[in-house]
């Protein structure tokens, strides 16, 4: 069946279903240790969320919101203004695109995203040329940098009912850690 390798993940604070496809033939999984383990019908067991590989190979990802319909779902708008609120702790490097008028099979507006941000200083750890000497008792000096959000404008073009957007990856270096959405500015047509 072509259901084997899906797995529904319920996300129990954003009370929300996840669809996952895996790779893997997964037979079992369970939470130990606060990690959650997964075995498939070979014996292997795999620790989740851990890294952007698997076995050397890149692991594809797609996060895909609900269709927003921005008010009235029969009205047709333009979305003027739209903005990712990403966190700067990681290198943001993904490919977006949306859907559109309720169609989640035709993709639009497609764009490579790439945000380094090599102006803000980052005080990771203690290995760093920046770090800060041993006797300085403040437990936050190693991460106060981090907290940086950066908007990124996107463009969503043409007149829409309703607009879906997806964030997705297929390398090894496509990675992203998104805060929120903004639609900052709505035309009704």
């Amino acid at each position: 069946s072509g259901f084997l390798n899906h797995v529904l993940i319920f996300d129990y604070y954003n009370k929300a279903w996840t669809e996952r496809k895996m790779s893997q033939n997964i037979t079992c999984a369970c939470s130990f240790q606060n990690q959650i383990l997964s075995c498939d019908n070979l014996g292997c067991v795999f620790i989740e969320d851990m890294g952007s590989s698997f076995n050397g190979e890149p692991i594809e990802f797609c996060f895909k919101t609900p269709f927003f319909s921005l008010g009235q779902p029969n009205v047709r708008k333009t979305i003027e203004e739209f903005f990712l609120l990403l966190d700067q702790e990681t290198d943001n490097n993904f490919i977006f695109s949306v859907f559109k008028d309720y169609n989640g099979f035709y993709e639009e507006d497609i764009e490579n995203v790439k945000l380094t941000d090599l102006e803000s200083l980052i005080f990771d750890d203690d290995n760093s040329h920046f770090a800060i000497e041993d006797d300085y008792n403040d437990i936050f000096h190693n991460c106060w940098a981090k907290a940086f959000q950066e908007d990124c404008k996107l463009e969503i073009s043409e007149s829409l009912l309703s607009v879906q957007i997806c964030i997705r990856g297929n390398e090894l270096e496509h990675n992203f850690l998104l805060l929120g959405i903004d639609f900052k500015e709505v035309l009704y047509d």
